[in-house]
């Protein structure tokens, strides 16, 4: 399933830009 994959590799992508809203 690529889409789960592609989920796994947008994961750090998000978590940056809710880290970034955050600070």
């Amino acid at each position: 399933m690529p889409n789960r994959q592609k989920l796994t590799i947008s994961a750090p992508r998000w978590a940056a830009f809710v880290y970034r809203l955050g600070h």
